[in-house]
């Protein structure tokens, strides 16, 4: 049994108030030394901003999805020098890369969770976490939070047959 993992999934699930619950700060797996987490219930920018500072870590962000209405501005008080990498979710990608374009990151867009895991998987280094925080709703079938936590956690369980 791997304790470590066990002390960092009692991390994620105390680091908010609302983590209690499944979709929020959800330990998933630990692959190659990177550590995913299914953070499908923030689905506003100003939890985003929480989940990114409650973890002491270098990130790959997954964000995105219907955000229309998402003001990005949040985000911009995170500790940003922390994020490495920035894999947009869906079609509207320009409006963040607006908002975070001039920070150092690797930035990329994905149009399904399976994709947007992987790509986070090739970026993702050892000791880094890789964090599904939509920060908007989802579109059309995947608007619930709940179905785009599943489809990330399957995703995630997926690459790690694949990795092993």
């Amino acid at each position: 049994m791997n304790y470590q993992n066990i002390a960092k999934k009692i991390t994620y699930w105390t680091a908010r108030p609302d983590a209690s619950a499944e979709h929020a700060m959800e330990f998933v797996a630990n692959i190659n030394g990177v550590d995913y987490v299914n953070d499908a219930k923030s689905i506003t920018a100003k939890s985003t901003f929480d989940s990114i500072n409650s973890i002491d870590a270098e990130i790959v962000l997954i964000i995105g999805g219907k955000n229309e209405e998402t003001d990005y501005k949040h985000l911009l008080n995170a500790d940003l020098d922390k994020i490495k990498s920035f894999i947009y979710l869906g079609m509207d990608h320009e409006k963040v890369l607006k908002f975070f374009g001039k920070h150092r990151m690797l930035f990329s867009s994905s149009s399904s969770e399976e994709e947007a895991v992987q790509t986070a998987s090739f970026a993702a280094r050892a000791s880094q976490v890789v964090l599904f925080s939509p920060a908007c709703s989802g579109v059309q079938e995947m608007a619930n939070f709940r179905n785009r936590g599943l489809l990330f956690k399957k995703a995630v369980k997926k690459l790690e047959v694949l990795k092993q």
